[in-house]
């Protein structure tokens, strides 16, 4: 695995903190939540929860050996689990700092994840295409962003736009949709169903 990083990049300390704590063989961590259903709170999040997520994340979009960009806060569950994807599967990770001008150079990346705002914002951008995947997640995306989505998917049929379900609390995504179908699909390991109107994963 190698790590880079561009000269943005400001987060190094908490790289470390992650990094640290992974090679020392401790069972769990602690990472907040995003704070978009009410105040941010400390999650704690077990080895083995993380490392199955990781693993389901590359059963349900058949990757194998991947690349990956980051451009998403590395403290918040869509960065951090790009790290430990990294890290399960041996993967090589590029780091830029988090910001919705994204792709200022060229990358060798195969996989990325980005908020429906940067998608909104890099829509057109040529660099869009070179990725294989390409998650969207953290919020709704909206209507309009969608149907942009969809005429890119047209135009550049070997990049797949993926919309994600999921929060802190589960490990990044557990449930996806490729841009354009109605309903999601619970990753490798998932089951969901509904009591008293409420989800149950």
């Amino acid at each position: 695995m190698i790590l880079s990083f561009s000269t943005e990049f400001h987060a190094k300390d908490f790289l470390r903190e992650v990094l640290s704590w992974w090679y020392s063989g401790e069972e769990s961590i602690s990472l907040l939540t995003s704070g978009t259903s009410g105040e941010p709170k400390a999650v704690e999040l077990s080895r083995e929860l993380l490392i199955w997520s990781a693993q389901g994340h590359k059963e349900s979009f058949n990757l194998k050996k991947e690349s990956l960009l980051n451009v998403l806060p590395i403290d918040k569950a869509g960065g951090f689990m790009q790290i430990i994807r990294a890290l399960v599967h041996n993967w090589d990770i590029q780091f830029e700092q988090p910001s919705l001008d994204l792709f200022h150079h060229r990358t060798k990346a195969s996989v990325t994840s980005l908020s429906p705002q940067q998608l909104y914002h890099n829509i057109n951008s040529p660099i869009l295409s070179q990725f294989k995947l390409v998650l969207i997640g953290g919020a709704a995306i909206p209507q309009s962003l969608k149907r942009s989505a969809l005429e890119f998917g047209q135009k550049n049929k070997s990049t797949r736009l993926v919309e994600t379900y999921g929060m802190t609390e589960t490990a990044s995504h557990i449930a996806y949709r490729d841009l354009g179908e109605e309903w999601f699909e619970p990753i490798q390991g998932v089951k969901l169903s509904v009591k008293e109107d409420c989800l149950n994963i």
